[in-house]
């Protein structure tokens, strides 16, 4: 294999903002946000032009961070790529003719901090570049000698590899093709078909064979010899004949071990069986065995030639080619003879890739009488198909079941959706040969839809659950409060259902005509608030206006019926299977009108995003629907979105902002729900620069290496901050004191997976001001050590003496507590480096025990 070119990668410095117009990223999350928001999206670069397009490593980034640099080592035989991730780990892809394939899990170099750059030096170093440090991490130990090729593959050092005919672990300094890398892991292996024999072979009476192998991985070799026991130490050449080696041995009916040679000596063994060519008695078990099928007379040949004259036959590494069936399963209802359609390939004689055969097949008593009686359960069997007095080497599944085990409508049809040939008439019957010509549907029963209610105008995705509500393929039609449901999916079989809530919007009684005529029609309760009702004229088409209350008295609607037709009025819901219909039931769901925003906090974002934004308002907050949260300027040309966060109730949800090019002041926040729901707020809302954090003071800046101590933040623009979080401190934010002071707890130290010469014992950490990410640099120092106390009594006003090493080094004394048994308080009244003073409490504290009370320092 020819040496990779080298790589690199080329960082573009412009705002990560103008590739947007340009580049489509993934929607991104609030703890990771993806490979293209980030300064180090730039382009691969080589001295070749890309001419595939097979992936060489492809992998969840969410835990080892987006991949930014690369570095190739690389040999006459494989190459390994190194690459650097934005959270300064380091991973190696082993890459060779075979393909390619990850090599271990990624290790930490620098802790959070993207990895700059790799270079790779002499082929032999590979040193890696972080913000604040650079790391050799080429494995470089000396590869292991007087070992096995399986204790070789164990180094990790690229270089080594198994050297064949020397059979020793060394660096392949001849690149000769002979030699296995040992981070590929693998050692030579040999493929070898098992082989027939002539019936009349006997141990006493040999015959030549040839015996065909190949090796894994493919190598090449100059002479390559077979060894066998039944030849003693004489030596056969092998012959290479295409992909395939071969040697003639003579052979007997007993298994054997094949053993390949070089001028070193046995490289690899294989152990190969002999069978008889009697026993081959399908296509598949003579080629499996490096025999040969004649596809005309169906049977099984060592040599080609015996074919008799045939040009048809099929070899060795053509099991693809013999017949087969390609039906998975078959079913038979009981009782009844039937045609079964078996679907087969390679049915030689009439040179037919695929054909498809109707074999007739009765399931009587006799082939299934100790399976049936009365409602016994259904019977299973293989099928196996003769092909011109031989069989066909695989087989199918068939199943005959009875209908009548069926007891319920529900359970029938069910089993009419799993291929049995059943219906519902009364009870559950065969549908064959003209029965159940007519069948019955299953009463529908609806149970609940989720969520319960939705906006007004629908595109709302509900999951409505019931009893014999439909089976895929089935005609359904589903009807929310009078409004037709949108694109029904069947989820589970018979009892969920899916589809989006139709519009319910009652806009538009405006446009019929002739109401304005109707005689005592202003004195109806309420019906003066109906919009444009004084616009509406002839209501004589209208059906059910008779059911509103008092409209009995008004002179002329006496024909007037069925308002409750129109969409929105109703109240239930209704499901069609087959054009078979359920009747309605009410207060299953509820469209919600009068959406309103009314108000939003805080007004406010930094440029980089992250602030979450509590809206609220009247009916705006669904469960499950999906929303389109955007604030706008004046012109709607510059729109910022705010990806929901969190439903908090009816009237409230949480977005969080994203990133903006520059500060601004936004005029309108827009909200959709469902497509269908549009909603307007004007008011303002400012995009305001990101915060400006100053370096640790010195006294914030030394910590213990277990973490957990605080330290405070200086700089400017935090009120503008919703929240403050240290890296991996997942379960505590900080505490955002004022505009210019944030109280953090610092993170535990990371060691590192490659070890330095000279180790600083600083160590940087990211802390995110919502999306506005930064580093911060502390000194870690050991954490203190205490002295066992000695056996002392305690009492009133006598004050407790702890010694130590190291106390005030990494905190302050503000940051120790000391607690005394399990519910007792010792208040420090000094501390220096190398003690803490502190007065007990007045009572005997809780304990377990009798005599010992435990005194635990906290830091």
């Amino acid at each position: 294999m020819n040496m990779l070119p080298t790589l690199q990668i080329t960082q573009i410095n412009v705002p990560i903002e103008a590739f947007y117009s340009k580049y489509s990223c993934p929607e991104l999350t609030d703890t990771n946000d993806g490979f293209c928001n980030s300064v180090f999206f730039g382009s691969v670069e080589g001295t070749l032009p890309i001419t595939e397009d097979t992936a060489v490593y492809s992998k969840d980034i969410s835990k080892v961070g987006a991949i930014v640099k690369l570095g190739v080592l690389g040999f006459s035989t494989h190459s390994v790529i190194f690459t650097g991730t934005m959270t300064g780990r380091i991973g190696k892809i082993l890459v060779d003719d075979r393909g390619s394939k990850p090599l271990g899990t990624f290790e930490i170099v620098q802790h959070s901090f993207p990895v700059l750059d790799i270079k790779v030096n002499n082929n032999e170093d590979v040193y890696v570049m972080t913000e604040n440090c650079i790391v050799n991490v080429a494995d470089k130990d000396p590869c292991p000698n007087k070992v096995t090729c399986q204790d070789c593959m164990k180094s990790k050092n690229p270089a080594c590899g198994w050297d064949i005919p020397a059979a020793s672990c060394q660096p392949n300094v001849d690149n000769v093709t002979e030699w296995l890398p040992s981070v590929g892991g693998q050692c030579l292996q040999i493929e070898a078909k098992d082989l027939l024999i002539h019936d009349d072979s006997r141990n006493s009476y040999r015959e030549e064979r040839a015996v065909k192998f190949k090796f894994d991985p493919d190598i090449k070799f100059d002479n390559v010899f077979c060894q066998y026991e039944y030849g003693g130490d004489r030596l056969i050449q092998a012959i290479q004949v295409n992909e395939y080696y071969e040697c003639s041995l003579s052979l007997g009916d007993e298994p054997f071990t094949l053993h390949l040679v070089l001028t070193g000596g046995v490289i690899v063994s294989t152990k190969i069986n002999m069978y008889k060519l009697s026993s081959a008695d399908s296509c598949q078990d003579c080629v499996r065995t490096s025999g040969f099928w004649c596809v005309k007379s169906v049977s099984c040949v060592i040599e080609c030639e015996d074919c008799a004259g045939e040009f048809d036959f099929i070899g060795p590494d053509m099991e693809n080619e013999c017949p087969m069936i390609k039906s998975i399963k078959l079913y038979m209802s009981h009782g009844h003879t039937e045609n079964l359609r078996l679907e087969v390939a390679n049915l030689h004689p009439f040179k037919l890739v695929t054909v498809m055969l109707f074999v007739k097949m009765s399931s009587t008593t006799d082939l299934f009488r100790s399976n049936y009686k009365q409602k016994a359960p259904n019977a299973h069997a293989k099928m196996y198909l003769q092909y011109n007095n031989s069989k066909i080497d695989n087989s199918t599944d068939i199943e005959v079941y009875r209908c009548d085990n069926f007891a319920s409508c529900e359970e029938c049809k069910y089993q009419k959706h799993q291929n049995y040939q059943c219906d519902w008439c009364g009870s559950c019957v065969t549908t064959l040969n003209g029965g159940c010509s007519t069948p019955e549907s299953c009463p529908i029963s609806i149970y609940r839809i989720v969520p319960s209610f939705g906006p007004e105008n629908g595109g709302t995705l509900v999951n409505v659950s019931g009893k014999n509500i439909g089976y895929p393929n089935d005609n359904i039609t589903v009807i929310i409060n009078g409004a037709k449901c949108i694109n029904v999916n069947v989820i589970e079989a018979s009892t969920v259902l899916s589809c989006y809530s139709g519009s319910a919007n009652i806009v538009g009684l405006s446009n019929i005509v002739g109401l304005s005529n109707i005689v005592g029609l202003s004195n109806i309760v309420g019906l003066s608030n109906i919009v444009g009702l004084s616009n509406i004229v002839g209501l004589s088409n209208i059906v059910g206006l008779s059911n509103i209350v008092g409209l009995s008295n008004i002179v002329g609607l006496s024909n007037i019926v069925g308002l409750s037709n129109i969409v929105g009025l109703s109240n239930g819901v209704t499901i069609s299977v087959n054009g078979f219909s359920s009747s309605p039931v009410e207060n299953l769901y509820r469209y919600e009108s009068q959406l309103e925003l009314h108000s939003f906090k805080p007004d406010r974002s930094i440029i980089s995003g992250g602030q979450k934004i509590q809206i609220t308002g009247v009916n705006i907050g669904y469960d499950g629907s999906r929303y389109n949260i955007v604030f706008c300027d004046s012109s709607k040309w510059f729109c910022i979105p705010c990806r929901l966060f969190k439903i908090v109730s009816r009237t409230s949800f949480i977005c969080s902002m994203g990133t903006s090019r520059t500060i601004k002041t936004l005029e309108q926040l827009l909200v959709v729900i469902d497509d269908n729901t549009q909603l307007r707020l004007n008011r303002s809302f400012l995009i305001v620069t990101d915060p400006i954090v100053s370096p640790l003071l010195a006294e914030d800046a030394t910590v213990f290496k277990s973490g957990g101590v605080k330290f405070t933040i200086q700089g400017k623009g935090f009120s503008n901050i919703g929240t403050v979080k240290v890296e991996n401190e997942d379960d505590e934010q900080c505490f955002i004191k004022s505009d210019t002071k944030v109280i953090c707890k610092a993170p535990k130290y990371i060691e590192f997976d490659f070890e330095r010469r000279k180790r600083s014992p600083r160590q940087h950490f990211f802390v995110a001001f919502d999306n506005y990410v930064t580093s911060l640099t502390v000194l870690y120092v050991d954490d203190p050590v205490f002295e066992k106390l000695p056996d002392q009594t305690f009492g009133k006003n006598l004050n407790i003496v702890i010694k130590g090493q190291r106390i005030l080094e990494g905190a302050k004394q503000e940051e120790y507590t000391i607690n005394i048994g399990s519910d007792g308080k010792c208040i420090i009244t000094a501390i220096t480096n190398f003690n803490i003073t502190c007065l007990p409490p007045y009572g005997k504290p809780q304990t377990k025990t009798e005599d010992a009370i435990f005194i635990l320092v906290s830091v």
